[in-house]
């Protein structure tokens, strides 16, 4: 399955600039990925976290849409030690609206300083999950960590199994 087709078949994915160039310079932000390197992406998979508002992706169709990047699988625990601007451009989160809370202030260090979310399927951040025994449990749903990034409202986008797919030349991944 090609990229293209893989997003198609997520149902929905909500991508994030989180904040004006203004507001990433303040805040120590670094510049963009050099033209011509690969992408550094970070991938939160956390098996045992359930996901919230969307079927987690299938992970070898995700491996495939992300075989032109330099791609790290991290658990939530991994993830919160790890994920920062130096060692990565983008952020993708496999659990629709549900998200390791214990992971937040890295994630939201990351998008702050200038990094990229691509939240498959849901709202992103909307349902905060914590460790609990041996597993994870959703707290209730919330606003409280999608508004710190400026995410306002969310709306479900409905995508047709067999709709084309439009390649846009400046985004060659």
């Amino acid at each position: 399955m090609n990229r293209r087709t893989f997003l198609q078949t997520v149902g929905g994915v909500a991508a994030v600039g989180t904040m004006g160039a203004a507001a990433r310079e303040a805040a120590g932000a670094q510049e963009p990925a050099a033209p011509g390197r690969r992408p550094r992406v970070a991938v939160l998979w956390e098996p045992g976290l359930a996901p919230a508002d969307a079927e987690r992706p299938d992970e070898s169709d995700l491996r495939e849409a992300l075989a032109d990047c330099d791609a790290a699988w991290l658990p939530a625990a991994d993830l919160a030690a790890q994920l920062s601007r130096d060692r990565f451009d983008l952020l993708v989160l496999t659990a629709g609206s549900a998200f390791p809370k214990p992971a937040w202030p890295a994630i939201h260090a990351f998008l702050v300083r200038g990094g990229n979310l691509v939240n498959l399927g849901g709202v992103p951040f909307a349902v905060p999950a914590v460790p609990d025994g041996s597993g994870w449990r959703h707290e209730i749903r919330q606003t409280t960590f999608h508004r710190q990034i400026g995410v306002t409202q969310a709306h479900a986008i409905e995508i047709p199994p067999g709709t084309p797919t439009q390649h846009v030349a400046a985004h060659p991944w």
